[in-house]
């Protein structure tokens, strides 16, 4: 089907069927020799790759340059190494937090945590390269700052937890440890509760969140006239 499509490029229907024809191979012979166990989430994963390789290459042939401003398959890349990202961003600041207030990282797998945190902040950063080429191509580049607005999204959303962590510990320190009681998150579970760090977190949380908002509104403003 893909040999099908005209407009695309030869170079595009060689790299699909040298990579299409070695996975399919591939996941026959793992199965047939028994060396794939888990069918399911193989099938799922090879879907994924050779789908999202077929939108990419169909996108790009999708119609006149005049008339196509965005390209989706890459778009759609993109936004798989974003969330990639988001996700690995998230691990690295709970296990962040986790030692630095917490005073301990309990069951957590530090070093294979960290690995995956610093391998999805690359893809992260590559993804974010990637929504400011292809908008930029959208706008016959004229769109700026895109990776500057991508990565403030990130910053405002893990301003919030910052904020409510450094709240629960100043409200904690002053009001419930008058009299003797402590909030959940200090009853006895976490002997080495770092209150010094907590309560730093919440000028910090309420800085990151002014200035990412402040941001956001105003790329949003500036984005507002091309879409």
């Amino acid at each position: 089907m893909v040999w099908k499509v005209e407009e695309l490029p030869l170079s595009h229907k060689i790299f699909y069927g040298a990579l299409f024809i070695p996975l399919s191979l591939f996941l026959f012979c793992g199965i047939l020799f028994q060396v794939i166990t888990d069918y399911s989430f193989t099938f799922i994963l090879y879907l994924l790759i050779t789908g999202q390789l077929l939108l990419i290459m169909i996108s790009d042939a999708a119609g006149d340059k005049t008339v196509r401003k965005l390209r989706f398959g890459r778009m759609f890349l993109y936004s798989i190494g974003f969330a990639i990202g988001i996700i690995s961003i998230v691990f690295l600041y709970l296990l962040f937090t986790t030692v630095l207030i917490l005073g301990n990282e309990g069951s957590i797998r530090v070093d294979r945590l960290s690995v995956f945190g610093i391998i999805g902040t690359i893809i992260f950063i590559l993804s974010l390269w990637g929504f400011k080429k292809e908008e930029k191509y959208g706008t016959e580049g004229k769109m700026k700052g895109t990776v500057v607005f991508w990565a403030t999204i990130v910053l405002w959303a893990l301003s919030i937890p910052t904020i409510t962590c450094g709240a629960s510990s100043i409200i904690d320190l002053i009001v419930f440890q008058q009299y003797g009681y402590h909030l959940l998150i200090n009853i006895g579970i976490y002997p080495n509760y770092n209150f010094l760090a907590g309560v730093v977190y919440l000028p910090i949380g309420v800085l990151l969140f002014i200035l990412s908002l402040r941001k956001m509104r105003r790329d949003h403003r500036y984005r507002k006239q091309f879409y």
